[in-house]
């Protein structure tokens, strides 16, 4: 599919569908059939984009009651693998993992939700899921851990190629995230995505409803804006790639 300027204009601030066209316009690391690492899952709707395209597709969820949609997507597509497990830096075979019955979205390692329910779950690290599968290349690894993005992160091994990694952000956490991103990656360039929640009657951001993007920046970018005084509640998501690809 041609991608045209009009494409691009109209989805400047929709950020699943523009990551998605430009990781298909990218080269593969390895070569042939290209693969999405998506940690964090939920339901697949963001990884369904690339099941779609052909690219072979790992989904790790460790939310129970999410399981028996993401098995019945691994029975329809042959190039996507369910992985009910969470992941960290800190693996372990039964691990506390908190459920949100308001928003399944917001269930974690951390209790976001304070009325979140408690299960085990069993978490690896990246590295070892590599290992398992034989997997030296990553094109794109889109991480939404509900605060433990950079655990997530940390857990691949250094040596494992990678073209691109999304990590969500939050409050002040962008600049330790950076710092981490680029030790590791410093030819990486980056693509900031901030997002907006409606407000409650505090006036804060209410959690568990859907968000919006309302800006596309760089790194550098975002954090001299924040400096200046930014609203409570900033947050985001932020692409890093690699720009030979």
């Amino acid at each position: 599919m041609t991608r045209t300027r009009e494409f691009w204009r109209s989805n400047f601030y929709n950020e699943p569908v523009y990551t998605h066209a430009r990781m298909e316009i990218r080269n593969s690391i390895a070569g042939g059939r290209k693969t999405l690492v998506n940690v964090g899952s939920h339901l697949g709707a963001e990884a369904m984009p690339y099941i779609q395209s052909g690219w072979r597709v790992f989904a790790f969820e460790p939310n129970p009651g999410l399981a028996d949609e993401l098995r019945r997507l691994e029975r329809e597509h042959s190039n996507f693998t369910f992985i009910p497990k969470a992941v960290s830096a800190n693996p372990g075979a039964k691990v506390e993992f908190f459920v949100s019955d308001k928003a399944s979205g917001m269930s974690s390692l951390v209790r976001r939700d304070p009325s979140a329910r408690s299960v085990s779950v069993e978490v690896t690290t990246l590295s070892a899921f590599c290992k398992e599968y034989d997997i030296d290349a990553i094109d794109y690894l889109l991480i939404d851990a509900e605060l433990k993005d950079l655990e997530v992160f940390q857990s691949l091994d250094e040596t494992t190629r990678l073209g691109a990694v999304t990590l969500e952000f939050g409050g002040n956490m962008l600049p330790r995230i950076h710092d981490h991103v680029i030790a590791r990656r410093p030819d990486f360039e980056n693509i900031v995505f901030e997002y907006r929640k409606p407000l409650g009657p505090d006036g804060a951001e209410m959690m568990g409803v859907a968000a919006k993007c309302v800006a596309r920046s760089t790194v550098a970018d975002y954090i001299e804006k924040a400096a200046r005084g930014a609203a409570a509640g900033r947050w985001g998501n932020v692409l890093y790639f690699d720009p030979a690809l």
